[in-house]
């Protein structure tokens, strides 16, 4: 996070020689703002971004990104592969740029296949309840998970499909907990699957699957990034990262780096 949204800050700590680099994190399309990049432009410091979308071709600084499509078109084949037939999608109603690419990646895979029907089960949580959130406090939060209980519940129950052919699907990590607690009550056997990585482990919940960020891995490939970017030839780098599956005794599957894009030579 940076201390001042114009990042005044940190660039006067680079033109000081206090600071050699800079990597920016992005998150719920957070990008560096236009004054970091002009400066960045203009020599002031180097630059390396992670998960704030792929940059344009002439962007000055490098850049770490997920695939976030990946991430949701291995899940539909896992699910596949288990013999589900129902998803239960558990999803707010935001509009990150993350959220747009899982969801146009099951639309279109669900769509040019056969087998698998897709509900959607909304938490009803929207970009300005995201915006309130410090302000709501535990309050907004109980709210939630009481709506998310509730709507789950429901769903479930007005299924047609046995428990071992239906998952519930969450798009948030932070929905995990909530319906692993639903699916125990309403319909034990069904799959819990998240397109984000969770606290709850899968060695203990053995009808949970989610789909890991490689983290750890984004912030190694922006540190080789970054001490490229100090290199007097320095050339601006783009790694796209594909997020890992995980399950009860399957070890991380899926590459983590995309062969298809590299630095540039």
């Amino acid at each position: 996070m940076l201390p001042d949204p114009t990042a005044e800050t940190v660039l006067e700590d680079c033109r000081n020689g206090m600071l050699d680099g800079l990597i920016f994190v992005g998150h719920d399309d957070a990008v560096p703002p236009q004054t970091l990049v002009d400066a960045v432009a203009d020599g002031t410091a180097p630059l390396v971004t992670i998960d704030c979308g792929e940059p344009a071709e002439d962007s000055p600084y490098s850049a770490v990104d997920f695939d976030y499509s990946h991430g949701a078109q291995a899940m539909l084949e896992h699910l596949a592969g288990l013999g589900i037939d129902t998803i239960l999608h558990l999803r707010p109603e935001v509009s990150s740029r993350a959220e747009r690419e899982r969801q146009s990646t099951l639309m279109r895979v669900l769509g040019a296949g056969e087998g698998m029907t897709l509900r959607v089960v909304s938490t009803r949580l929207s970009d300005s309840d995201l915006a309130a959130a410090d302000i709501g406090g535990r309050a907004m939060t109980s709210r939630h998970l009481a709506t998310v209980t509730a709507d789950l519940s429901a769903a479930l129950r007005a299924s047609h499909s046995p428990p071992e052919a239906t998952t519930v699907l969450c798009s948030w990590g932070a929905d995990v907990e909530a319906a692993l607690r639903v699916v125990a009550d309403v319909a034990p056997g069904a799959t819990v699957a998240a397109l984000a990585g969770s606290w709850p482990r899968t060695d203990i919940w053995p009808n949970l699957v989610y789909s890991r960020l490689p983290l750890v891995e984004a912030g190694q490939h922006a540190a080789e990034l970054i001490v490229d970017e100090l290199l007097p030839d320095a050339t601006h780098g783009r790694r796209m990262l594909r997020p890992l599956l995980e399950s009860e005794g399957v070890s991380p599957a899926g590459t983590t780096d995309d062969p298809s894009r590299k630095d540039p030579a």
